[in-house]
């Protein structure tokens, strides 16, 4: 239970953004899926993730790897369709994820997966 005026200037919530970004992930592996990718808004959604400047204030190992997911989810969907690729030229995002991602590369190289 969460009052909607209590945070109203708050980011995407990464719970909402990540499920967003499975599914998109799902999508973007089948070709045909991609042109719904566009149609419901998921290219403004993973814009909006990957040019997020309030995620730079908490730019986390997760927050960066969700952002990264974003690009490259972008990436996968507009080599895959001309009409993503074209709602992605169409806003500047990639200008803006490029200039971002300069910025926000200070992400660690090692990573803690333990396999067995």
């Amino acid at each position: 239970e969460s009052s909607p005026s209590s945070c109203s200037s708050s980011p995407p919530d990464l719970r909402q953004v990540i499920d967003a970004l499975l599914t998109i992930e799902d999508l973007a592996h089948q070709v045909d899926n991609a042109v719904d990718l566009a149609s419901m808004g998921g290219v403004s959604i993973l814009s909006k993730v990957a040019a997020a400047s309030d995620f730079e204030s908490a730019v986390t190992p997760k927050t960066a790897k969700t952002q990264a997911l974003a690009v490259w989810a972008l990436g996968t969907a507009s080599q895959n369709n001309p009409k993503v690729k074209e709602a992605v030229l169409g806003s500047n995002v990639m200008e803006v994820l490029v200039s971002n991602l300069k910025q926000n590369i200070t992400m660690p190289h090692h990573h803690h997966h333990h396999h067995d």
